[in-house]
Protein backbone atom coordinates (compact mmCIF):
# COMPACT_ATOMS: atom_id res chain seq x y z
CA UNK A 1 0.00 0.00 0.00
CA UNK A 2 3.01 2.17 0.58
CA UNK A 3 4.25 2.38 -2.98
CA UNK A 4 0.67 3.17 -4.13
CA UNK A 5 0.45 6.09 -1.79
CA UNK A 6 3.63 7.74 -3.17
CA UNK A 7 2.44 7.44 -6.83
CA UNK A 8 -0.84 9.06 -5.63
CA UNK A 9 1.19 11.87 -3.98
CA UNK A 10 3.10 12.24 -6.70
CA UNK A 11 0.11 12.26 -8.74
CA UNK A 12 -1.47 15.00 -6.71
CA UNK A 13 0.97 17.32 -6.31
CA UNK A 14 1.70 17.15 -10.14
CA UNK A 15 -1.77 17.95 -10.72
CA UNK A 16 -1.64 20.63 -8.44
CA UNK A 17 1.38 22.04 -10.09
CA UNK A 18 -0.18 22.28 -13.59
CA UNK A 19 -3.15 24.08 -12.34
CA UNK A 20 -1.23 26.91 -10.99
CA UNK A 21 0.92 27.22 -14.12
CA UNK A 22 4.24 28.04 -11.57
CA UNK A 23 7.63 26.24 -10.95
CA UNK A 24 7.22 23.88 -8.46
CA UNK A 25 8.97 25.35 -4.92
CA UNK A 26 12.32 23.77 -4.10
CA UNK A 27 11.24 23.04 -0.61
CA UNK A 28 8.43 21.36 -1.29
CA UNK A 29 9.86 19.18 -3.87
CA UNK A 30 12.67 18.40 -1.24
CA UNK A 31 9.97 16.89 0.72
CA UNK A 32 8.91 14.15 -1.61
CA UNK A 33 12.23 13.77 -2.44
CA UNK A 34 13.33 12.44 0.78
CA UNK A 35 10.99 9.96 0.80
CA UNK A 36 12.01 8.91 -2.10
CA UNK A 37 15.71 8.87 -1.32
CA UNK A 38 14.56 7.11 2.39
CA UNK A 39 12.98 4.44 0.68
CA UNK A 40 15.83 3.45 -1.60
CA UNK A 41 18.64 3.65 1.11
CA UNK A 42 17.13 1.77 3.53
CA UNK A 43 15.45 -0.73 1.41
CA UNK A 44 15.97 -4.52 2.07
CA UNK A 45 15.07 -7.03 -0.57
CA UNK A 46 13.01 -4.96 -2.83
CA UNK A 47 13.49 -5.11 -6.87
CA UNK A 48 13.94 -8.37 -9.01
CA UNK A 49 18.24 -8.12 -8.93
CA UNK A 50 18.39 -6.89 -4.62
CA UNK A 51 19.78 -11.00 -3.71
CA UNK A 52 21.42 -11.23 -6.60
CA UNK A 53 23.97 -8.10 -6.08
CA UNK A 54 23.52 -9.38 -2.31
CA UNK A 55 25.03 -12.83 -2.82
CA UNK A 56 27.91 -10.87 -5.24
CA UNK A 57 28.83 -8.92 -2.71
CA UNK A 58 28.95 -11.05 0.30
CA UNK A 59 30.80 -13.82 -1.82
CA UNK A 60 33.51 -11.43 -2.91
CA UNK A 61 36.88 -12.25 -2.12
CA UNK A 62 37.80 -9.46 -0.32
CA UNK A 63 41.43 -9.80 -0.28
CA UNK A 64 41.17 -10.01 -4.36
CA UNK A 65 43.08 -7.78 -6.76
CA UNK A 66 41.43 -4.44 -7.74
CA UNK A 67 42.84 -5.52 -11.30
CA UNK A 68 41.04 -8.78 -11.84
CA UNK A 69 37.43 -9.32 -12.20
CA UNK A 70 36.25 -12.07 -11.57
CA UNK A 71 32.45 -11.94 -11.32
CA UNK A 72 30.06 -12.99 -13.45
CA UNK A 73 29.19 -10.76 -16.64
CA UNK A 74 30.58 -7.80 -14.11
CA UNK A 75 32.55 -4.68 -15.65
CA UNK A 76 35.71 -3.87 -13.75
CA UNK A 77 34.48 -0.75 -12.51
CA UNK A 78 31.39 -2.35 -10.81
CA UNK A 79 33.75 -4.85 -9.64
CA UNK A 80 36.71 -2.52 -8.48
CA UNK A 81 33.98 -0.59 -6.36
CA UNK A 82 32.43 -3.47 -4.78
CA UNK A 83 35.98 -4.85 -3.51
CA UNK A 84 36.43 -1.42 -2.49
CA UNK A 85 33.73 -1.63 0.15
CA UNK A 86 34.62 -5.08 0.72
CA UNK A 87 38.01 -4.19 1.21
CA UNK A 88 36.41 -1.28 3.62
CA UNK A 89 34.60 -3.37 5.56
CA UNK A 90 31.42 -2.14 4.40
CA UNK A 91 28.22 -4.61 4.68
CA UNK A 92 26.22 -4.63 1.15
CA UNK A 93 23.31 -2.61 3.47
CA UNK A 94 25.54 0.36 3.68
CA UNK A 95 27.44 0.07 0.57
CA UNK A 96 24.02 -0.12 -1.32
CA UNK A 97 22.62 2.94 0.84
CA UNK A 98 25.55 4.74 -0.38
CA UNK A 99 25.13 3.67 -4.26
CA UNK A 100 21.43 4.77 -3.26
CA UNK A 101 22.02 8.17 -2.27
CA UNK A 102 24.19 9.27 -4.95
CA UNK A 103 21.90 8.42 -7.26
CA UNK A 104 19.39 10.02 -5.86
CA UNK A 105 21.45 13.56 -5.25
CA UNK A 106 22.16 13.11 -8.73
CA UNK A 107 18.42 12.70 -9.62
CA UNK A 108 17.79 16.05 -7.26
CA UNK A 109 19.98 17.71 -9.50
CA UNK A 110 18.85 16.68 -12.99
CA UNK A 111 15.41 17.84 -11.86
CA UNK A 112 16.18 21.22 -10.08
CA UNK A 113 18.44 21.90 -13.00
CA UNK A 114 16.18 21.94 -15.81
CA UNK A 115 12.38 21.06 -14.73
CA UNK A 116 9.94 23.34 -14.06
CA UNK A 117 7.20 21.06 -12.85
CA UNK A 118 9.81 18.79 -9.90
CA UNK A 119 6.53 16.92 -8.95
CA UNK A 120 5.92 15.57 -12.46
CA UNK A 121 9.66 14.79 -12.90
CA UNK A 122 9.35 12.79 -9.94
CA UNK A 123 6.18 10.82 -11.22
CA UNK A 124 8.28 10.65 -14.53
CA UNK A 125 11.14 9.05 -12.63
CA UNK A 126 9.40 6.79 -9.95
CA UNK A 127 6.96 3.83 -11.83
CA UNK A 128 10.67 2.58 -13.86
CA UNK A 129 13.78 4.26 -13.78
CA UNK A 130 13.30 4.83 -10.15
CA UNK A 131 11.52 1.55 -9.01
CA UNK A 132 13.43 -1.10 -11.65
CA UNK A 133 16.72 1.38 -12.29
CA UNK A 134 17.70 2.40 -8.87
CA UNK A 135 15.89 -0.83 -7.47
CA UNK A 136 16.80 -3.97 -9.30
CA UNK A 137 19.02 -3.25 -11.57
CA UNK A 138 21.57 -1.46 -9.72
CA UNK A 139 24.50 -1.04 -12.00
CA UNK A 140 22.62 0.83 -14.26
CA UNK A 141 20.91 2.35 -12.21
CA UNK A 142 24.22 4.17 -11.33
CA UNK A 143 24.73 4.52 -14.69
CA UNK A 144 21.79 5.99 -15.42
CA UNK A 145 21.73 8.91 -12.66
CA UNK A 146 25.32 9.92 -12.77
CA UNK A 147 24.79 10.72 -16.74
CA UNK A 148 21.69 12.56 -15.62
CA UNK A 149 23.08 14.53 -12.78
CA UNK A 150 27.11 15.07 -14.37
CA UNK A 151 26.76 13.79 -18.30
CA UNK A 152 24.05 16.29 -19.12
CA UNK A 153 25.02 19.51 -17.96
CA UNK A 154 28.57 18.93 -19.24
CA UNK A 155 26.62 17.87 -22.68
CA UNK A 156 24.98 21.24 -22.14
CA UNK A 157 27.95 22.98 -21.58
CA UNK A 158 29.48 21.55 -24.42
CA UNK A 159 32.37 20.34 -22.02
CA UNK A 160 32.63 17.50 -24.64
CA UNK A 161 36.08 16.35 -23.69
CA UNK A 162 34.99 15.43 -19.84
CA UNK A 163 31.42 13.93 -21.13
CA UNK A 164 33.48 11.23 -22.98
CA UNK A 165 36.33 10.66 -20.22
CA UNK A 166 32.79 10.24 -17.71
CA UNK A 167 30.92 8.18 -20.13
CA UNK A 168 33.92 6.33 -20.72
CA UNK A 169 33.97 5.34 -16.72
CA UNK A 170 30.18 4.93 -16.91
CA UNK A 171 30.41 2.25 -19.79
CA UNK A 172 33.22 0.19 -17.05
CA UNK A 173 30.17 0.09 -14.75
CA UNK A 174 27.78 -1.08 -17.21
CA UNK A 175 28.77 -1.22 -20.72
CA UNK A 176 25.41 -0.16 -22.47
CA UNK A 177 26.68 3.62 -21.48
CA UNK A 178 28.89 3.32 -24.56
CA UNK A 179 25.73 3.69 -26.47
CA UNK A 180 25.84 7.09 -25.16
CA UNK A 181 28.86 8.32 -26.56
CA UNK A 182 26.40 9.18 -29.43
CA UNK A 183 24.83 12.62 -27.74
CA UNK A 184 27.85 15.18 -28.29
CA UNK A 185 26.65 14.67 -32.01
CA UNK A 186 23.14 15.47 -31.39
CA UNK A 187 23.67 18.93 -30.23
CA UNK A 188 24.04 20.03 -33.62
CA UNK A 189 22.65 17.70 -36.06
CA UNK A 190 23.04 19.76 -39.02
CA UNK A 191 26.86 19.85 -38.97
CA UNK A 192 27.21 16.28 -37.27
CA UNK A 193 24.32 14.30 -38.91
CA UNK A 194 26.72 13.05 -42.26
CA UNK A 195 29.12 11.75 -39.00
CA UNK A 196 25.61 10.08 -37.56
CA UNK A 197 25.06 8.63 -40.86
CA UNK A 198 28.45 6.92 -41.08
CA UNK A 199 28.83 5.78 -37.64
CA UNK A 200 25.09 3.58 -38.15
CA UNK A 201 26.45 2.13 -41.40
CA UNK A 202 30.12 1.28 -39.65
CA UNK A 203 28.16 0.07 -36.69
CA UNK A 204 26.05 -2.42 -38.93
CA UNK A 205 29.05 -3.64 -40.78
CA UNK A 206 31.02 -3.72 -37.73
CA UNK A 207 28.63 -6.22 -36.26
CA UNK A 208 28.70 -8.37 -39.45
CA UNK A 209 32.08 -8.31 -39.15
CA UNK A 210 32.21 -9.64 -35.20
CA UNK A 211 29.67 -11.75 -35.27
CA UNK A 212 31.45 -15.08 -35.89
CA UNK A 213 33.49 -14.85 -33.40
CA UNK A 214 30.48 -14.60 -30.54
CA UNK A 215 28.41 -17.43 -29.68
CA UNK A 216 25.32 -15.93 -30.43
CA UNK A 217 22.89 -18.37 -29.12
CA UNK A 218 24.31 -17.64 -25.67
CA UNK A 219 23.95 -13.92 -26.01
CA UNK A 220 20.59 -14.62 -27.44
CA UNK A 221 20.24 -16.84 -23.84
CA UNK A 222 21.13 -14.17 -21.35
CA UNK A 223 19.02 -10.76 -23.28
CA UNK A 224 16.49 -13.37 -23.93
CA UNK A 225 13.78 -12.69 -27.00
CA UNK A 226 10.66 -11.40 -24.84
CA UNK A 227 8.73 -8.96 -26.52
CA UNK A 228 6.80 -6.20 -24.03
CA UNK A 229 4.28 -5.27 -25.77
CA UNK A 230 2.51 -3.34 -23.22
CA UNK A 231 6.07 -1.89 -23.18
CA UNK A 232 6.46 -1.11 -26.80
CA UNK A 233 2.63 0.58 -26.08
CA UNK A 234 3.85 2.86 -23.86
CA UNK A 235 6.64 4.38 -25.50
CA UNK A 236 4.84 4.62 -28.48
CA UNK A 237 2.33 6.74 -26.97
CA UNK A 238 4.71 8.71 -25.14
CA UNK A 239 6.93 9.47 -27.88
CA UNK A 240 3.52 10.66 -29.77
CA UNK A 241 2.89 12.63 -26.45
CA UNK A 242 6.33 14.34 -26.51
CA UNK A 243 6.17 15.01 -30.65
CA UNK A 244 2.68 16.56 -30.39
CA UNK A 245 3.65 18.79 -27.46
CA UNK A 246 7.23 19.60 -29.35
CA UNK A 247 5.27 20.75 -32.93
CA UNK A 248 3.01 22.81 -30.63
CA UNK A 249 4.26 26.96 -31.50
CA UNK A 250 5.43 27.39 -27.83
CA UNK A 251 9.15 28.37 -29.26
CA UNK A 252 11.04 30.28 -27.81
CA UNK A 253 14.31 31.53 -28.40
CA UNK A 254 17.07 30.79 -25.59
CA UNK A 255 18.51 28.49 -23.11
CA UNK A 256 15.34 26.76 -22.26
CA UNK A 257 14.71 26.64 -26.40
CA UNK A 258 17.77 24.91 -26.70
CA UNK A 259 17.51 22.16 -23.83
CA UNK A 260 14.53 21.08 -24.90
CA UNK A 261 15.86 20.50 -28.48
CA UNK A 262 18.36 18.44 -26.94
CA UNK A 263 16.22 16.51 -24.91
CA UNK A 264 14.48 16.16 -27.69
CA UNK A 265 16.75 14.45 -29.84
CA UNK A 266 18.68 12.46 -27.28
CA UNK A 267 14.85 10.69 -26.91
CA UNK A 268 14.32 10.02 -30.49
CA UNK A 269 17.55 8.31 -31.11
CA UNK A 270 16.86 6.31 -27.94
CA UNK A 271 13.52 5.55 -29.79
CA UNK A 272 15.05 4.32 -33.21
CA UNK A 273 17.68 2.40 -31.30
CA UNK A 274 14.72 0.84 -29.35
CA UNK A 275 13.16 -0.20 -32.58
CA UNK A 276 16.46 -2.03 -33.47
CA UNK A 277 16.17 -4.43 -30.61
CA UNK A 278 11.97 -4.50 -29.84
CA UNK A 279 12.68 -8.40 -29.48
CA UNK A 280 14.50 -8.08 -26.73
CA UNK A 281 12.54 -6.55 -23.90
CA UNK A 282 15.73 -6.87 -21.67
CA UNK A 283 18.90 -5.53 -24.60
CA UNK A 284 16.38 -2.48 -25.41
CA UNK A 285 15.62 -1.24 -21.87
CA UNK A 286 19.49 -1.59 -21.17
CA UNK A 287 20.78 -0.01 -24.11
CA UNK A 288 18.00 2.46 -24.21
CA UNK A 289 17.04 3.45 -20.54
CA UNK A 290 19.50 6.93 -20.05
CA UNK A 291 18.09 7.75 -23.57
CA UNK A 292 14.51 7.71 -22.70
CA UNK A 293 14.82 9.11 -18.73
CA UNK A 294 15.56 12.48 -20.36
CA UNK A 295 12.06 12.58 -20.27
CA UNK A 296 11.54 13.59 -16.86
CA UNK A 297 12.41 16.65 -17.68
CA UNK A 298 11.70 16.85 -21.59
CA UNK A 299 7.72 16.30 -20.79
CA UNK A 300 7.68 19.25 -18.54
CA UNK A 301 9.20 21.71 -19.91
CA UNK A 302 7.30 21.20 -23.16
CA UNK A 303 4.09 21.18 -21.04
CA UNK A 304 4.85 24.18 -18.84
CA UNK A 305 5.89 26.64 -21.83
CA UNK A 306 3.17 25.49 -24.50
CA UNK A 307 0.76 26.17 -21.37
CA UNK A 308 2.17 29.52 -20.74
CA UNK A 309 2.16 30.34 -24.58
CA UNK A 310 -1.25 29.28 -24.47
CA UNK A 311 -2.28 31.66 -21.90
CA UNK A 312 -0.30 34.43 -23.51
CA UNK A 313 -2.24 34.33 -26.77
CA UNK A 314 -5.67 32.88 -24.84
CA UNK A 315 -6.34 30.45 -27.86
CA UNK A 316 -8.58 27.93 -25.79
CA UNK A 317 -8.48 25.25 -28.07
CA UNK A 318 -4.74 24.34 -28.18
CA UNK A 319 -4.73 25.05 -24.22
CA UNK A 320 -7.32 22.58 -23.61
CA UNK A 321 -4.68 20.07 -26.24
CA UNK A 322 -2.31 21.09 -24.14
CA UNK A 323 -4.53 19.63 -20.77
CA UNK A 324 -5.58 16.65 -22.13
CA UNK A 325 -2.20 15.37 -23.07
CA UNK A 326 -1.25 16.49 -19.55
CA UNK A 327 -3.52 14.02 -17.97
CA UNK A 328 -2.47 11.47 -20.37
CA UNK A 329 0.91 11.56 -19.28
CA UNK A 330 -0.13 11.59 -15.56
CA UNK A 331 -2.28 8.31 -16.40
CA UNK A 332 0.02 6.38 -18.30
CA UNK A 333 2.61 6.70 -15.44
CA UNK A 334 -0.18 5.41 -12.71
CA UNK A 335 -0.61 2.62 -15.66
CA UNK A 336 2.64 2.15 -15.84
CA UNK A 337 3.26 1.64 -12.18
CA UNK A 338 1.04 -0.77 -11.63
CA UNK A 339 2.06 -3.10 -14.86
CA UNK A 340 5.87 -2.42 -13.27
CA UNK A 341 4.28 -3.96 -9.58
CA UNK A 342 2.48 -6.90 -11.48
CA UNK A 343 5.82 -7.84 -13.14
CA UNK A 344 7.67 -7.44 -9.48
CA UNK A 345 5.35 -9.68 -8.39
CA UNK A 346 6.28 -11.81 -11.10
CA UNK A 347 9.57 -12.31 -10.96
CA UNK A 348 10.14 -11.60 -7.05
CA UNK A 349 8.81 -15.36 -6.49
CA UNK A 350 5.87 -13.51 -4.14
CA UNK A 351 3.01 -15.98 -3.30
CA UNK A 352 -0.09 -15.40 -5.31
CA UNK A 353 -2.30 -14.09 -3.32
CA UNK A 354 0.17 -10.49 -3.28
CA UNK A 355 -1.03 -8.00 -5.46
CA UNK A 356 -0.02 -4.22 -5.87
CA UNK A 357 -1.97 -3.10 -3.04
CA UNK A 358 -0.48 -5.69 -0.91
CA UNK A 359 3.05 -5.41 -2.11
CA UNK A 360 5.22 -4.70 0.21
CA UNK A 361 7.72 -2.02 1.52
CA UNK A 362 11.06 -3.42 3.28
CA UNK A 363 13.44 -2.11 5.09
CA UNK A 364 16.83 -3.16 6.56
CA UNK A 365 15.11 -2.20 9.86
CA UNK A 366 12.75 -4.83 9.80
CA UNK A 367 14.65 -7.55 7.21
CA UNK A 368 12.05 -10.60 8.22
CA UNK A 369 9.12 -8.76 6.85
CA UNK A 370 9.51 -9.52 3.11
CA UNK A 371 9.72 -13.34 4.47
CA UNK A 372 5.84 -13.04 4.81
CA UNK A 373 5.45 -12.25 1.24
CA UNK A 374 7.87 -14.12 -1.42
CA UNK A 375 8.68 -17.94 -1.28
CA UNK A 376 12.19 -17.56 -1.17
CA UNK A 377 12.73 -18.66 2.25
CA UNK A 378 10.36 -21.56 2.17
CA UNK A 379 11.71 -24.75 4.04
CA UNK A 380 14.12 -22.46 6.12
Amino acid sequence: MWYITVVLLLTIFSIRDYSKGKVTPRSLFNILWLVLTFMLVFRYGQGTDYYEYQLKYESLDSSGSFLVNTLYHGEIGWYMLTLAGNKLGMSFFFFNGIISFVEMIMIRRFILLYSPYRFLSLLLFYPTFYLTGCYSVIRQGLELCLFLGIGVPLLLNKKTFKYLILIVCLSLIHTSAVALLICPFLQNWKKNKYYLIAGIILIIYGFKFIQGYFDWDSIGSYVGTNISIAGILVRVILLLLIWALYSLPHRIKGEASYNDDVFFRIYLVGFIISLFFYNSATLSQRLTMPFKAVEIVLLPILIFSNQHYMRAIRDKTNKLIVSVLFFVVVLIMNVEFTKNIYSYLEQGNYYSWVTPFDYPYSSVFDQNKIRKYISNFDGE
